[in-house]
């Protein structure tokens, strides 16, 4: 199981940080290549939510999240993840790897495809640097490391994100919406959660929203947002539509079926050898990119409901299917690895 625990550190970053043993077991990657599987510790932050109640003001060109935006950046992004890949070496390499990580279970890296697996157990939230600790696959060898050693996108299993907003300017002269809101998107087949109605699940493309103080999330259909528990399908329970997309070609993609990849391209793509991806002292830093990562299909100063709010959100994201409506605005990533010994010097700074 994950080791999660939350640490002072402040890094301006949203990164991964990998502390890694070798293990003896072996890993059948869905590629064909060999690979063996080794623990790994994680550190997840971002740089463009408030840390620790300090505002990091490295992005000066954020959008609120005002009446006339049709994007703005999030004030925090948390919630749940299984597990985590990037595709080591070009998508036509014969032995390109996929290096499953933060897996709870070597189950998952062995057979991410098994649709018995549990939910996600993997918690993280933005706003608050969060340590992790699981298993990574690599290849066995550096004769295995495939003729493109290069990463170029990373997909993430999430089980549901939960975008923070704040709306300002939604006040018509009769009606005010301005306020803070939380809004999940479900990205599993089924998922549970703490935080709803209990024996309730969710579906995958769900959309839920849930008002800062309240604790408990609700469903919205065409009535309203007045659900604790979820509308029957008949009922149109709002819906993220590219989700359903993603669903409906789901069959023909590798990896766990039960999942929408939640794909993020990667700035500039990163050359890797086989030293760097094995050293258990080097820092794997993951930046990024939230700025505008969230959208609306109509703008703010024409809400009148939560409904409004709901329906016309949309989590700007990646996905690896040609028919997905991808936004310019989509969240994207820097991955950068450390040089020999970063991991300790990182450790020595949190103490």
């Amino acid at each position: 199981m994950f080791n999660n625990k939350i640490s002072s550190l402040v890094v301006v970053s949203f990164c991964f940080l990998f502390l890694s043993s070798c293990g003896e077991s072996e890993s059948n990657n869905s590629s064909g290549a060999s690979g063996q599987v080794i623990k790994n510790y994680s550190k997840v932050l971002s740089s463009q939510v408030d840390i620790s109640a300090l505002k990091v003001t490295s992005v000066s060109s954020t959008i609120e999240c005002s009446g006339s935006s049709s994007n703005c950046t999030p004030d925090n992004l948390k919630g749940r993840i299984f597990a985590a890949g990037a595709l080591l070496g070009e998508v036509t390499d014969d032995n390109n790897f996929n290096m499953f990580f933060m897996a709870d279970s070597e189950d998952i890296i062995s057979d991410p495809s098994d649709t018995s697996h549990p939910e996600g157990t993997t918690s993280f939230d933005l706003e608050s640097p969060t340590e992790f600790s699981g298993l990574i696959s690599i290849p066995s060898s550096a004769d295995d490391m495939p003729k493109s050693a290069v990463i170029t996108r990373l997909e993430t299993y999430f089980d549901y994100i939960d975008a923070e907003v704040t709306l300002v300017g939604t006040d018509d002269g009769a009606n005010t919406l301005d306020g803070t809101y939380i809004i999940r998107t479900v990205f599993r087949k089924t998922a549970t959660a703490e935080d709803i109605a209990e024996g309730e699940s969710m579906q995958l493309g769900d959309k839920l929203i849930r008002v800062e103080g309240d604790e408990t999330f609700r469903w919205c259909d065409a009535s309203g947002c007045d659900n604790t528990t979820r509308p029957d399908d008949d009922e149109a329970p709002l819906q993220d539509s590219n989700l359903l997309t993603i669903d409906a070609n789901n069959n023909d993609q590798p990896g766990n079926i039960d999942y929408a990849l939640y794909s993020i391209d990667l700035d500039s793509e990163v050359t890797v050898t086989y030293e760097q991806i094995s050293d258990l002292t080097r820092l794997w830093t993951i930046d990024y990119n939230v700025l505008n990562a969230v959208g609306w299909t109509n703008t703010p100063e024409n809400f009148t409901s939560e409904k409004d709010i709901v329906e016309n959100f949309v989590l700007e994201f990646g996905c690896n299917i040609e028919d997905c409506d991808l936004s310019e605005n989509r969240i994207t990533a820097t991955l950068t690895i450390g040089e020999e010994g970063s991991v300790e010097e990182a450790e020595e700074s949190s103490d």
